[in-house]
């Protein structure tokens, strides 16, 4: 679904306010439009394939999680 939100009023995205501002969403989803339907020149591999055996080169700095 849609959404909308005042972030200088609600910092954390909680209060939705795509129905109260049904014009400006319809703008936004004109102007991102055109992105959305960018399509790559070759197939992208679905999610997680040749992930199984990777190894980062050694070049990179791999950092642990922040909890």
């Amino acid at each position: 679904t849609d959404q909308l939100f005042r972030i200088d009023q609600d910092a954390v995205e909680s209060n939705n306010v795509s129905h109260e501002n049904i014009g400006i969403l319809t703008k936004l989803k004109k102007f991102v439009y055109q992105y959305d339907t960018i399509t790559p020149p070759l197939p992208l591999p679905d999610y997680g394939i040749g992930r199984d055996g990777f190894v980062a080169p050694k070049e990179w700095k791999i950092l642990e999680a922040k909890e």
